[in-house]
């Protein structure tokens, strides 16, 4: 085990701790019980459509690289992605698979880590603009709530990154000093890129409307769990309230984003009236469904780990 991997797992932990300290525990777990097996298959059907939409998505993305791969490859591999993604320490891990399946097909390592970043931008763009249109829902409901101050900061890390990412190239082109070293470079190319695909592919629309379904799909979810948890939690509350949640869940700072997206979840959907109890509740069973539904990439890994992502052939272009 890393030293990474150990505190996160620690973070966790804590964050767990904290808030099983602060919330009746039983009640949770009663609330768990009575969601019952209909939201339970409500969420995984969901999220399995999710997959079906991102592996769409990233279809869409390879293509417009040039890369020539079939829709059902691209989700196959996407599908493999998510359950690494869910059973590793971050999220990044389901990345390094999707760059490794475009690798055994002979794609550069430069064309398969430009597709899978894209990819991932085009995600974070789609949470960007559901964190901006929130915030001053935000600012009128709670002025003075913790939750303000944490949305406004992964608010500011996302458009931040998207930024920097976006723009690196013109940003690295004003730091003379570091043109010698062989990560600029790269980090350049990847900034070129990802406008090449953002502004220049006839895809691109369609890319980003993918990527905002795919966000209004998760928040969809949260608000299903409140109807069958009977939560005082509207679709419109939850699409205000959870896209701080989900970006911080994406952060790096616990293990697959365990006790993080806890905290986030008590003291968000607090605001709606939600109980600490209930909200608690519906945080773990999101967190135990979303895994259930990456199993089929487990198994599909099993099953052919040295053809899952067969169906990719060499750059068109």
């Amino acid at each position: 085990m890393t030293m990474s991997t150990f505190l996160k797992l620690l973070v966790a932990a804590v964050l767990i701790a904290l808030i099983v300290s602060k919330v009746d525990v039983s009640l949770a777990a009663d609330q768990v019980r009575r969601a019952g097996l209909i939201a339970c298959l409500f969420v995984i059907s969901v999220n399995l459509l999710q997959f079906v939409v991102l592996g769409w998505r990233w279809h869409m993305i390879l293509v417009a690289s040039g890369i020539d791969i079939g829709f059902r490859a691209a989700c196959r591999i996407v599908f493999v992605g998510t359950f690494f993604n869910q059973c590793l320490p971050t999220s990044l891990g389901g990345d390094a698979v999707r760059v490794l399946a475009l690798r055994q097909a002979d794609i550069s390592l430069k064309n398969a880590t430009n597709a899978v970043l894209v990819d991932r931008l085009s995600g974070v763009a789609a949470i960007v603009v559901l964190l901006l249109a929130g915030l001053p829902w935000l600012f009128a409901w709670a002025p003075q709530s913790p939750f303000l101050i944490g949305a406004c900061l992964v608010t500011a890390i996302f458009v931040a990154g998207l930024l920097a990412y976006f723009l690196g190239d013109h940003i690295l082109a004003r730091l003379p000093f570091l043109k010698r070293f062989t990560a600029t470079r790269i980090a350049s190319e990847a900034s070129a890129y990802a406008r090449r695909i953002a502004f220049g592919a006839p895809s691109a629309l369609l890319i980003f409307a993918l990527a905002l379904a795919v966000a209004f799909s998760s928040v969809t979810i949260v608000a299903g769990l409140a109807a069958f948890m009977a939560a005082p939690l509207t679709l419109f509350q939850a699409f205000v309230l959870f896209p701080p949640i989900m970006a911080a869940t994406m952060l790096p700072l616990s293990f697959g984003g365990w006790g993080t997206r806890e905290v986030a979840m008590v003291a968000g959907l607090g605001i709606a009236g939600v109980a600490p109890a209930t909200a608690l509740a519906m945080s773990f069973l999101l967190g135990i469904l979303l895994l259930v539904s990456a199993l089929p990439g487990g198994l599909i890994w099993l099953l052919g780990r040295d053809r899952y992502g067969s169906g990719v052939a060499r750059p068109t272009a």
